[in-house]
């Protein structure tokens, strides 16, 4: 659930894609309601709306994890709850940006990282296997790769 103004949750108002829907980045995925505006809100990868895991009508605090897009085929492991982030390779819809742990590999190898730090890694041409993720569950964000001092 992104953090719109003063908020502390907000409300699925509805959801404009539905479980198996492919998304591209940028794509408006859901209608977030707060007391005092309804906004779009936008897919942060391309891929497939996996999962939805607060229905519309359902409400959901800041920072917690919404729904998740991955690859079509992929398994999502069911969360105790709509806040944590699911076990599978799939990138959560909406993930905070914090700060606290270590990359973690998905059972396929793959790096767990928000969008914005792949995109600035590649950039700068680093290899996300070196950086030490601060984010929930060791997820890599963005001032993680800005703070990296590579060998």
């Amino acid at each position: 659930m992104p953090k719109l103004g003063d908020m502390e949750e907000g409300v699925i108002a509805n959801w404009l894609k539905k479980e198996g829907d492919a998304v591209k980045k940028g794509d408006p995925i859901a209608e977030i309601e707060t007391d005092k505006t309804t906004v779009e809100y936008e897919a942060f990868e391309t891929g497939t709306l996996l999962k939805i895991l607060v229905p519309a009508g359902g409400k959901a605090p800041v920072g917690s994890t919404i729904g998740v897009i991955g690859q079509p085929g992929e398994v999502v492991g069911a969360p105790a709850a709509a806040q944590s982030i699911p076990q599978a390779p799939a990138t959560p819809v909406a993930t905070p940006v914090p700060a606290a742990a270590a990359p973690v590999a998905s059972d396929n190898g793959r790096i767990i990282a928000t969008p914005i730090a792949k995109r600035m890694a590649e950039e700068r041409g680093l290899d996300l296997r070196l950086i030490k993720g601060s984010g929930p569950e060791g997820r890599i964000v963005k001032s993680d790769v800005e703070n990296f001092q590579g060998a």
